[in-house]
């Protein structure tokens, strides 16, 4: 039989459970050329989904984007290899797929971050790149760090890449705002909750 102290508890520990599930941020989005669910648990201040189609000069380069952003901060959604803003400000997590549906290369993790450093560094000057690993839910992940410093800001991004389906998949974590020193320990506590799900 329960007592009062008990009841209390259990009172407690579901308004504490509760309250949690409330402060979550979740995105799901289904990938279709994956066909693959993602779902995420992004920082309060990612409050809107965009998705679009971005195209190039090479429709092997054609890109279907799902791009979380601050809205209070800049909109940006690429189109075509040159695109610009009137704003400056941007704070985003951007996932993207091809859009073509024929087989890519396999994809070689192994080299995938060592490769994207050697050709950041090579095409800018005054860029710091670090790489590293990390393993989410029994899965691989390269890691890509880039701090490029301008003269009022720091461009901060972090990607994740991994195979799926034998072929990359990047999550992309980006800022240029100067109060955000967590960001890259943000971006890696969001990583965490990732959930990738197969669908029919």
């Amino acid at each position: 039989m329960l007592n009062i102290r008990n009841v209390i508890t259990i009172l407690l520990l579901i308004l504490v459970f509760s309250c949690s599930r409330k402060e979550d941020n979740r995105y799901d989005m289904y990938l279709t050329h994956y066909k693959r669910s993602i779902s995420i648990n992004l920082p309060k201040s990612y409050d809107t989904l965009n998705i679009w189609d971005n195209y190039s000069d090479n429709v092997m380069d054609d890109r279907k984007c799902y791009r979380v952003q601050n809205s209070k901060l800049g909109v940006l959604m690429e189109s075509g290899m040159f695109y610009k803003t009137e704003k400056t400000q941007f704070e985003q997590f951007t996932i993207s797929e091809p859009r073509a549906f024929n087989k890519f290369a396999p994809f070689e993790l192994k080299t995938w971050a060592s490769d994207k450093k050697q050709l950041l560094e090579e095409e800018k000057i005054n860029i710091e790149v670090t790489t590293d690993s990390i393993i989410i839910n029994n899965r691989t992940f390269g890691v890509l760090k880039v701090m490029m410093p301008f003269n009022d800001a720091v461009d901060k991004s972090i990607t994740f890449g991994t195979n799926l389906n034998g072929e990359l998949i990047e999550f992309v974590f980006y800022t240029n705002l100067s109060n955000k020193e967590n960001f890259f320990i943000d971006a890696e506590a969001s990583m965490e909750t990732l959930e990738i799900k197969y669908s029919q």
